[in-house]
């Protein structure tokens, strides 16, 4: 690898533009290993991003970042730094409501009424998790309802290929302005202030944070590692990056990680239309898995 002499990080102007060659062999890379679909129209987003790290690492050109991004010290030392940069994490607390509504008042007192007398908790997987406001979002959902049903206990997996993402989700810390969309009541329920106010910093109570398990995942990968199925799967705004062959293969493999009759929650602009999915559509972004004669 090529680093500037004097071991320091170099100025914009110092970094060569991404060429089309290296673009191709990063965004093939990027496809391979994990699905993403990063066409040409993507390539300015991509140098964009990247050409800080190759500031940070004193790296003179793109090619040389390729090198050692593929090189075992590369693969052990700047992979995750990579990701965290190439990937997309926009998400909110209780994105897309009408689905949270569609949770509470619908999804889990059909699911307590199923598995009533059963001693395990609910399952829930966030894939793509991002910070971590979609799984809390879930969590909060829950907490609500155990008041009203009694015995109700939810375990929720929060995945994402992000190392970064993953890391402030554990920490659970978030803005006042991040935590704006949380209802008044659900805030003071469930959010700690900082005790410096003027940081403006909350953070998600230890009781919620007991409820989210974090790892990563890298969704195209040939075994999730579960042993158990999920009874509710978000997988919301992710798809949309992916190719269509890539789509329709990654939804497969979340049904069969979907018990029988469990819910599938997507993205609003996100179709399973033309896709042989054994997923029966209930409202915009919601599908259930077809039932069969098996309990769970």
């Amino acid at each position: 690898m090529k680093i500037s002499s004097e071991g320091r990080q170099l100025r914009d102007e110092e970094v060569p533009y991404l060429d089309s060659a290296d673009f191709r062999l990063l965004s093939r890379f990027i496809h391979n290993e994990y699905g993403l679909n990063v066409t040409e129209t993507k390539k300015g987003m991509i140098e964009a991003r990247l050409r800080k790290r190759l500031r940070k690492l004193g790296v003179s050109s793109f090619n040389s970042y390729c090198t050692y991004l593929f090189s075992p010290q590369g693969i052990r030392d700047e992979l995750d730094c990579f990701l965290d940069e190439i990937t997309t994490n926009k998400t909110e607390f209780f994105r897309q409501p009408d689905q949270f509504e569609y949770l509470g008042n619908y999804v889990i007192p059909l699911l307590y009424g199923s598995m009533t007398g059963f001693e395990r908790p609910v399952r829930v997987w966030s894939a793509a998790c991002a910070s971590g406001e979609e799984p809390y979002s879930i969590a909060m959902v829950f907490r609500e309802l155990s008041e009203r049903f009694q015995g109700l206990k939810c375990l929720i997996t929060g995945s994402d290929l992000s190392t970064a993402v993953l890391e402030k989700a554990r920490v659970g810390v978030y803005t006042e302005d991040e935590a704006k969309p949380v209802p008044q009541a659900m805030l003071k329920r469930n959010f700690l202030r900082s005790r410096d106010h003027s940081q403006k910093l909350l953070r998600i109570v230890p009781e919620l944070r007991s409820m989210v398990q974090l790892l990563r995942l890298n969704l195209v990968a040939s075994d999730y590692g579960f042993n158990h199925l999920f009874d509710i799967i978000f997988c919301r705004n992710v798809v949309i990056y992916f190719d269509r062959p890539t789509q329709e293969k990654l939804l497969q493999r979340l049904c069969e990680n979907l018990v029988h009759g469990g819910w599938l929650f997507t993205g609003n602009a996100e179709t399973i239309s033309g896709m042989d999915l054994p997923l029966v559509p209930k409202a915009p972004g919601i599908y259930r898995k077809q039932l069969n004669d098996d309990k769970y």
